[in-house]
């Protein structure tokens, strides 16, 4: 039957299809894996959906016991989707963005967590991934060099123009001498889901941005909403570039 459907009209039945039906697609042949799996699909694929499905879901997250689930974004709706079992025994975790329902989650109980405590989950194929530790150093590593780490923020997303999902991790370190004498140290880590590893950008022009609140991915691009001096700081990470810098308000 593959043989006979030309790929246009493949195209036009697979993107309308839901996502557990689209993934046991890609085990019909390899075409259909490659079709599926291409950076072309995967945009059609999110556009069509988004304007198309009427069924729009809020993810609820409750501490205790940790439990996830789902509810209609409805005001007159009081439905509740089944609890979703997240398969990795974690408390107090964190949604730090969502992208194409794939979920990027840490524990964030302290900074160090962010070192070996972040995950992706796939809810609707049960699938969780855990990530290689980052290049964060630990709490040790940095006494010896007289620093700590002030702020962290941390960002998911799918960026199309490298058909990759990153995960951008935003640290700021304070020297610990009491004086100005020696500046703050402002670092980047990228993960790519692609390769399965992270990079790390130093090197960065100064960015004062503390307490970070929350993140947004728009057209390549990562910012993270914070404060400095009592004033609303906005820090904008350009991903693919690796550029970093301060929006003015």
């Amino acid at each position: 039957m593959a043989d006979h459907l030309s790929e246009c009209i493949l195209v036009q039945v697979l993107k309308r299809l839901p996502v557990k039906p689209l993934f046991r697609c890609t085990a019909v042949e390899k075409s259909w894996y490659r079709l599926i799996k291409s950076p072309y699909f995967k945009t059609l694929y999110s556009s069509y959906h988004q304007k198309n499905d009427k069924n729009k879901y809020l993810l609820f997250y409750a501490h205790n016991p940790p439990r996830f689930s789902l509810r209609h974004d409805d005001e007159q709706s009081k439905e509740y989707s089944p609890q979703l079992q997240f398969p990795i025994q974690e408390k107090r975790l964190q949604v730090y963005g969502i992208s194409n329902g794939l979920i990027c989650l840490s524990t964030r109980l302290d900074i160090q967590d962010l070192r070996k405590s972040i995950y992706l989950w796939n809810p609707v194929i049960r699938k969780s991934k855990t990530l290689p530790d980052s290049p964060l150093p630990s709490r040790d590593q940095l006494l010896q060099i007289r620093y700590c780490c002030s702020t962290a923020g941390l960002a998911f997303g799918y960026f199309a123009n490298m058909d990759d999902y990153r995960v951008v991790l935003f640290v700021t370190y304070h020297s610990l001498e009491g004086d100005d004498s020696r500046p703050d140290l402002f670092y980047v880590y990228v993960y790519s889901l692609t390769t399965n590893s992270w990079k790390t950008i130093d090197n960065l022009s100064e960015v004062p941005c503390y307490k970070i609140s929350s993140s947004v991915v728009i057209d390549g691009s990562v910012y993270w909403l914070g404060e400095y001096c009592n004033l609303i700081a906005i820090v904008c990470f350009e991903v693919e570039n690796e550029i970093i810098r301060n929006l003015n308000l």
